[in-house]
């Protein structure tokens, strides 16, 4: 695999008054095109930060970060939204639907702003959810939710996909569905993955697991055999 994005001394400091608090401290790493990479840790040791930099929603005190040839570093707000909107899809822990819109209609929003989308009821039907496209979300489980959101951020295409907690706010059998989803996303679209997780049992699905620890890596585990959403031991 060629190498998507390289992050160099990245560091994130606070000041809480005279002194600095520092989120994340001289992190390298490399991702490749392609990969599944699972963010490990503990709440405080630096993954949301490290996620939000790499995906462009917040900046980094010090460091370099290359997307391919592109110095992320030296892009205006103006610039880096583009970036976001061309490159990144993003899920998050709360669905972010809009209630009044069907499922299809959830997805369209992103579609009708992106250059090249795939086809919304393509979307839901890569998340197992094409029969329920005119479906409200009052009317659907939050793991359907969840795979609306899925489905949403998918439809532009995205280089990278960037699940930060995806199935906090769901029971064991839901978040399963909802991982088997993001797992099919990336093996099947060949979309690079990046989640963050506190639970362990979620890193036997990455290529690679990337423990973070008081905002630096620790270690980073290689798995030789990925495990499927349904071989999970939670």
């Amino acid at each position: 695999m060629s190498i998507l994005m390289k992050a160099k001394g990245l560091t994130k400091t606070y000041q809480m008054g005279e002194v600095p608090v520092y989120a994340l401290r001289d992190v390298d790493i490399e991702i490749k095109k392609g990969e599944f990479l699972v963010f490990l840790g503990h709440s405080g040791s630096g993954k949301t930060t490290l996620l939000n930099i790499l995906g462009g929603l917040d900046s980094a005190t010090e460091g370099s970060l290359l997307f391919e040839e592109t110095d992320m570093s030296e892009l205006s707000d103006r610039q880096l939204t583009q970036f976001r909107r061309k490159n990144i899809g993003f899920i998050f822990q709360m669905y972010n639907l809009i209630p009044r819109l069907t499922a299809r209609e959830n997805v369209n929003l992103v579609t009708e702003i992106s250059d090249d989308p795939m086809d919304s009821l393509e979307a839901l039907r890569q998340v197992g959810l094409y029969e329920r496209a005119n479906h409200f979300p009052s009317q659907m489980s939050g793991g359907e939710q969840q795979r609306v959101a899925i489905a949403r951020a998918i439809a532009k295409q995205p280089r990278m996909l960037f699940c930060d907690e995806p199935t906090g706010a769901l029971d064991v059998k839901t978040g399963i569905l909802v991982l088997d989803a993001i797992q099919k996303v990336n093996k099947t679209l060949g979309t690079t993955t990046i989640v963050i997780s506190h639970n362990v049992s979620i890193a036997e699905m990455a290529d690679r697991v990337v423990h973070l620890k008081d905002g630096r890596i620790e270690r980073i585990d290689v798995n030789e055999r990925q495990k499927t959403a349904q071989e999970l031991e939670w």
